[in-house]
C-alpha cells in the first residue's frame, strides 16, 4: 500500500497536462503575434556545435532559460547523480562553460533562476568534445549574461477528486548583475503536492476465494520550501568564483483510511494508516578557478547536512461493540552529513587537453529507530527491534587522470583512468570496518560524419555507492514486512557500454537512437538475512541492457505550422539469479518501459498554444523473501492543455489531466514462507486518480 502512494506522488509529479481556453489579447500582447520562425532553425557552424539563439525560441514566449532549454529539439536534461561526493560532471547542462557542482542547485534549479532576457545563445555540442570530464553526449552550454535584475515567479494549482486543492506550488526568483557579480536568489515549493486516489481491495486466499474487501481513501500531502542563493563573479586575471547556499524544510504526510469487511463472517473493521515526516536539508558549496602554471586549478568545497524524522502509525478497530483498538508505532531519525573537498588541474596541447582530479570526502549517518505496540488503554510499549541505532561513516578518496584529445576532423575523444578508495565503519552491534579499492574510468568517442550524422561510443567502469539506511533496520507496519540492517554490504561495479546515432533532418527535426548493456558484479538487491528475515545485500551479478529512441518532429512540412511532436521511449531486459528461487528474473522493479509522446501547436499570429501529452511507464516485479509485488497504471496518463502567452504580460496554461482515467494498480502475493512455497494470501487494489485540473501561470518583470 504504502509503495503504491509513493507511486501515485511520483507519477502524478512528473506528468504534464491540459485543456482548452478562450481569450481576448490586450494590445499589448497583439504586437508579440507578430508572424515569428515556427520552427526553431538553430546555426551550425563549421565547428560541428549547433547554436540556438534567443529568436530561435521567441515563438514558446519564454520567461527562464529552463523555457528555452526544454524546447531544443532532440534533448533532455539528465537526471543529477545520487552517488556522493562530486564527482566528474553527470549533468548535460553548462553555465557559461562551466558545471555545476552543488547538489540541490541542479540544471533546472538553476535554469529556472534565470531570466530568458539574459540567455545570449545556447550551443549545443558532444560531451567528448569538451574539456570536462564526465561528459559525453549531447551537452547544452547556455551562455548567460546578466545585467539589469530581473525576477521571474511561476505558481500551480491543481483540483482534484477528494484532495484538498493544490495552492502552494510555485516559485520567485530575481536574478541579475550587481558591481561586478551575477547572482540569484529564490524561493521556491516545487515539490508541493496534493495527490491521492479512492478504490477497493479484494484479499483472497490461495485458491482464489474472498477473504477481505477494503475500502480504501488514500491521501498525501507535501511541501518543500527552499530558500537559495547563488553568487558568480570573473575577474580580468580569468578567475571565476561561484558560491552557492541553500535551506530546506519538507513536510510530508500520508493519510490511509479503509473499511474492511470480513467475506465469512460479515465483521466490519476500521483501518487507519498516518505517517508524517519533517526533514530540513541545508548545503553551501563553491569552487574557485585561477591559472597555475600552464593550466588551471578550480577547488570545490561543498558541506551539506540533513535531519529526517519520521513518525508511523497504524491502528485496527472493529465495530463490535466493546472492542479494543490494536496497531503499531514505528519511529525513525536519521541525521546524515557530507564534507567534501575536490580540486582538479588541467592544461592543454595542441590536440586537445588533459585533467588531473583529487576528491577527499567524509559522510556520515546517524539513525535511531523505534518500534512500539498499542496497549488496551491507548499507550505504546516497546518491541525489541535488533539493528534499530547505528552509526555509519565513509572516507573516501578518488583520483582521476583524463584526456581530451580531436583524433581527426569530427573524431574526438575522452578517456580517464584512476581509482577510488572507501573506508567504512559502522559502530552498532555487529558492526564491521571495512576497506575498499577500486579501479574507475571511462572512455567516449564521439563522430560527426557529416552535419546529419553523429555517433558517440562510451565505454564505463563505475564504482557504486551504498545507502546508508541499508545498513539500518526498518519496518514498514502497513504491510507487515521488516528489513533487516546489513553490515556486509559492499559496493556495487559495473561495466557499462552505450551507444547512440544522431540523424538531423534539418528543418525538420532530430532523430537520436540509442542501445546500452552492463555487466554488474556485487548488485545491491533485497536478500534473505537468516530464515526468516531479509534485507539489502549483495548478489553476484547481473546483466541489463536497453534501447531507447528520442526525436522531436516539426510538422510545418505537413501543413500544421508552428507545430511538432516530441517523442522518447526506453525498452529494459536484465537478469539476475534469484536468491530464493534459484532461477533467473528481472531486476527487482528495474524498467520494463517507458514512452511518452508530446503535441505542441503554437498558432501563427496568436499568442495562443494548445497541445497535448500521453505517456506510460511499466516496471518490473519487487521480490520480497515471502512477497511479490506488482505495480502498474491501468491505461497510459493522458494531457490536453490550452496555453495563452501573453495575458496582461502573464503567460497562462489550463490543463485536463488523466484523460483515459487510468488508476494505480497493485498486486501483492504473500507466501507461506518464502517464495518457492505456496501462496497464503493475495491482495488487488485499484487507486482511481480521476480526471483533474491545473491552472498554470508564470510571468517575469
Amino acid at each position: 500500500m504504502r509503495i503504491l502512494l509513493k507511486h501515485i506522488h511520483s507519477s502524478g509529479a512528473a506528468l504534464a497536462i491540459v485543456t482548452s481556453i478562450s481569450v481576448t489579447t490586450q494590445a499589448r500582447a497583439q504586437a508579440a503575434t507578430t508572424d515569428q520562425a515556427t520552427t526553431v532553425a538553430p546555426t551550425v557552424p563549421e565547428s560541428d556545435t549547433i547554436t540556438y539563439a534567443p529568436e530561435d525560441f521567441a515563438r514558446f514566449a519564454p520567461r527562464t532559460a529552463l523555457d528555452m532549454v526544454e524546447h531544443i529539439p532532440d534533448f533532455a536534461i539528465s537526471e543529477t547523480s545520487d552517488d556522493r561526493g562530486i564527482g566528474q560532471a553527470s549533468q548535460n547542462i553548462l553555465i557559461n562553460g562551466q558545471r555545476l557542482t552543488g547538489k540541490s542547485n541542479n540544471a533546472e534549479t538553476a535554469l529556472r533562476q534565470i531570466s530568458a532576457t539574459a540567455v545570449v545563445r545556447i550551443e549545443l555540442t558532444d560531451g567528448a568534445r569538451l574539456g570536462i570530464p564526465g561528459l559525453s553526449g549531447r551537452v547544452a552550454n547556455v551562455i548567460v549574461r546578466s545585467s539589469a535584475v530581473r525576477v521571474q515567479f511561476r505558481w500551480e494549482g491543481q483540483h482534484r477528486r477528494n484532495i484538498a486543492d493544490q495552492i502552494s506550488v510555485g516559485s520567485i526568483s530575481a536574478s541579475g548583475r550587481i558591481g561586478a557579480s551575477d547572482f540569484t536568489l529564490s524561493l521556491s515549493n516545487n515539490g508541493g503536492l496534493r495527490r491521492g486516489g479512492r478504490g477497493p481491495e479484494i484479499v483472497t486466499d490461495a485458491n482464489g476465494a474472498v477473504l477481505l474487501t477494503r475500502d480504501e481513501l488514500d491521501r498525501f500531502y507535501g511541501d518543500e520550501p527552499r530558500l537559495a542563493g547563488t553568487l558568480h563573479r570573473e575577474w580580468a586575471d580569468g578567475s571565476v568564483m561561484n558560491l552557492n547556499l541553500s535551506g530546506q524544510y519538507e513536510h510530508f504526510s500520508i493519510r490511509q483510511d479503509a473499511v474492511a469487511t470480513s467475506a465469512a463472517s460479515g465483521a466490519v473493521r476500521d483501518e487507519n494508516f498516518r505517517s508524517d515526516s519533517e526533514p530540513w536539508r541545508f548545503e553551501g558549496g563553491g569552487d574557485y578557478a585561477f591559472a597555475l602554471g600552464s593550466g588551471r586549478l578550480k577547488v570545490i568545497a561543498l558541506q551539506r547536512f540533513s535531519s529526517d524524522p519520521t513518525v508511523e502509525t497504524f491502528r485496527l478497530l472493529n465495530r463490535a461493540p466493546g472492542s479494543i483498538a490494536s496497531g503499531d508505532r514505528f519511529t525513525q531519525r536519521a541525521n546524515e552529513g557530507e564534507s567534501v573537498l575536490r580540486s582538479e588541474y588541467g592544461w592543454q596541447t595542441p590536440r586537445g587537453g588533459w585533467q588531473f582530479s583529487l576528491e577527499g570526502a567524509y559522510n556520515f549517518a546517524d539513525v535511531i529507530s523505534a518500534l512500539d505496540t498499542l496497549l488496551p488503554d491507548g499507550s505504546y510499549a516497546p518491541v525489541p527491534l535488533p539493528g534499530s541505532t547505528t552509526f555509519i561513516d565513509e572516507r573516501r578518496a578518488e583520483a582521476l587522470i583524463t584526456r581530451t584529445a580531436t583524433l581527426a576532423t569530427g573524431l574526438s575523444l575522452q578517456a580517464s583512468a584512476g581509482g577510488e578508495y572507501s573506508h567504512i565503519r559502522q559502530s552498532s552491534t555487529g558492526g564491521l570496518s571495512r576497506s575498499f579499492i577500486r579501479p574507475k574510468g571511462a572512455l567516449a568517442l564521439s563522430w560527426t560524419a557529416s552535419p546529419q550524422w553523429t555517433l558517440n561510443l562510451e565505454i564505463r567502469r563505475r564504482v557504486g555507492q551504498l545507502s546508508f539506511a541499508d545498513f539500518a533496520t526498518a519496518v514498514d507496519i502497513l504491510n507487515q514486512n521488516a528489513s533487516t540492517g546489513n553490515v556486509n554490504l559492499v559496493p556495487e561495479q559495473s561495466w557499462r557500454g552505450e551507444v547512440e546515432i544522431i540523424r538531423s533532418l534539418g528543418t525538420a527535426g532530430s532523430i537520436t537512437l540509442g542501445g546500452y548493456g552492463e555487466q554488474i558484479s556485487d548488485i545491491v538487491d533485497r536478500i534473505p538475512i537468516s530464515a526468516t528475515t531479509e534485507g539489502i545485500g549483495n548478489l553476484p551479478r547481473a546483466t541489463r541492457y536497453g534501447f531507447s529512441a528520442r526525436g522531436t518532429f516539426n510538422l510545418d512540412s505537413l501543413g500544421l505550422r508552428g507545430a511538432r511532436i516530441d517523442a522518447t521511449a526506453e525498452f529494459r531486459k536484465s537478469s539476475v539469479l534469484d536468491p530464493v528461487t534459484g532461477a533467473h528474473r528481472r531486476i527487482s522493479n528495474d524498467l520494463v518501459r517507458s514512452w511518452q509522446v508530446d503535441l505542441r501547436h503554437d498558432i501563427p499570429n496568436s499568442p495562443i498554444a494548445w497541445g497535448a501529452n500521453i505517456s506510460d511507464t511499466r516496471n518490473g516485479p519487487l521480490f520480497r523473501l515471502d512477497q511479490l509485488f506488482n505495480q502498474t497504471l491501468t491505461r497510459p496518463f493522458a494531457v490536453v492543455y490550452v496555453e495563452h502567452k501573453d495575458l496582461l504580460g502573464l503567460t497562462v496554461r489550463l490543463s485536463l489531466r488523466n484523460l483515459l482515467s487510468t488508476a494505480d494498480r497493485l498486486d501483492r502475493d504473500t507466501y507461506v514462507a518464502r517464495r518457492n512455497g505456496p501462496i497464503a494470501f493475495s491482495e488487488r487494489q485499484i487507486r482511481n486518480i480521476y480526471l483533474f485540473g491545473a491552472l498554470t501561470i508564470s510571468g517575469s518583470f
